[in-house]
């Protein structure tokens, strides 16, 4: 196959939206490796079938979104887009970021401040928990992974969830005499 063919195709339909993408992606790509830039954030030819969007052919530019699911491989419920302009007389490719699509329901919101006032009265009250570890020093360690479980979520879901709770319980403990020692620890100060 070669561009000529693609060109032909497009010169065929004239200037505006192409509306059978999967005629496109079979034509386009066992070219798509001619295009510099075709491999930007890891593109290769066979993401192109059954994912373009709104394509365009505006002479000497094909447009298009396409679907990009590597986030949604590591738990998130949003797909990135990327448009994508091919140059047919230079052979280039651009690509940019073109937003996001949900593919499912956002995970429900935590309240990690009524957690941090949950756990911080227990450890003011030096209460035994499933959540802390007391220690003979005093000292005692938050079990952030029992407080706010992994439970399928994206990566990043948890640790935003595990950074804004210590941060919260820093500030809760913090006017009570009580500092983080080290990540999860806390100690009465002296």
């Amino acid at each position: 196959m070669s561009v000529d063919r693609l060109l032909g195709y497009l010169e065929k339909l004239g200037t505006g939206k192409v509306f059978n993408t999967e005629e496109l992606a079979e034509l386009l790509a066992p070219i798509w490796d001619e295009f510099d830039g075709s491999d930007e954030s890891s593109m290769q030819s066979y993401k192109l079938h059954g994912r373009i969007e709104d394509a365009s052919w505006v002479p000497p530019a094909l447009s298009f979104t396409i679907e990009r699911h590597g986030q949604t491989v590591l738990g998130s419920s949003r797909a990135e887009l990327m448009s994508w302009e091919l140059d047919l007389n230079t052979m280039k490719a651009v690509t940019h970021q073109a937003g996001f699509r949900q593919l499912k329901p956002r995970n429900k919101p935590v309240n990690t401040k009524s957690l941090a006032d949950e756990i911080s009265q227990l450890i003011i009250q030096g209460e035994k928990s499933k959540f802390l570890i007391w220690n003979a020093d005093g000292t005692v360690v938050v079990r952030t992974g029992i407080v706010l479980p992994k439970d399928h979520l994206p990566k990043a879901t948890v640790a935003g969830r595990r950074r804004r709770f210590r941060m919260a319980l820093k500030e809760i403990l913090r006017p009570e005499g009580w500092m983080e020692i080290r990540a999860n620890v806390f100690g009465k100060e002296s």
